[in-house]
């Protein structure tokens, strides 16, 4: 568990108390350490047989049983009014991430820290929740095999904007990339693209990592470059030393 994170006794005094989610048997050790130094612990599990075995091995800890999944019953628990969450289970993913976003962003949250194992799942883009939007193009694998029909040999290069589904996924992108041009002019608003059907024209993101995916299930070979990683394969710096 040290070798993870430790707490700082003289920081955690001021901070009001640490949530620990899951309490496993690294969440246990957790637990175990934060109370050890003296800190005020709120522990939560959706199992009531790891609650019963946490207040055996210390019955001072505050131990509730609560579906981590639940924001409103994390909020009824107090987690969200700790100033400290440690997200301490990492399986299964989703779970996990969700607690981590729910702590994080949840209406009226008061965690200033949350440290999570989940973490780097989060920064992957697994970390979709309640609301979350996003685009799904039904068309493109029909076109991807249309293309394997067609071409018989060569290469197929597909440039536009767009994202690796990590990126896309991102739980700092909710709203998906879904936005429409009118009088040279950008919109966002979702209900002004709905409300003018044929009057704005529709854009949105292209999702690679499907794209790939679909080429590849075809029998392609694939490369997925970015503009500028593209153009400097080309020899774009020697062509222009050249001008």
């Amino acid at each position: 568990m040290t070798s993870w994170w430790q707490w700082n006794p003289s920081e955690g005094a001021s901070r009001g108390g640490f949530a620990v989610i899951g309490v496993g048997r690294f969440g246990s050790a957790v637990c175990s350490e934060l109370a050890k130094a003296g800190a005020e612990v709120l522990a939560i599990d959706a199992s009531q047989r790891a609650i019963d075995e946490l207040r055996q091995i210390n019955p001072a800890i505050e131990a509730r049983v609560v579906d981590c999944t639940d924001e409103e019953a994390l909020r009824a628990a107090g987690v969200l009014d700790m100033n400290t969450v440690v997200v301490a289970m990492s399986e299964p993913i989703e779970v996990s991430v969700t607690a981590t976003l729910i702590v994080k962003d949840g209406a009226g949250t008061r965690v200033k820290q949350v440290i999570a194992r989940a973490k780097a799942a989060c920064e992957r883009g697994l970390g979709w929740r309640s609301g979350h939007r996003g685009e799904w193009c039904p068309g493109l694998r029909p076109w991807v095999q249309t293309v394997s029909q067609q071409l018989l040999a060569g290469e197929v290069l597909v440039v536009d904007y767009g994202y690796e589904a990590y990126e896309l996924d991102h739980c700092d992108r909710p709203f998906g990339t879904l936005a429409g041009h009118s009088g040279h002019r950008r919109i966002d608003d979702r209900e002004e693209l709905i409300n003018r059907p044929g009057t704005i024209d529709l854009t949105s993101h292209v999702n690679f990592t499907e794209l790939a995916q679909a080429f590849l299930d075809e029998g392609f070979e694939v490369g997925l470059h970015t503009q500028a990683a593209w153009m400097l394969d080309q020899g774009i710096l020697d062509q222009a030393g050249d001008l």
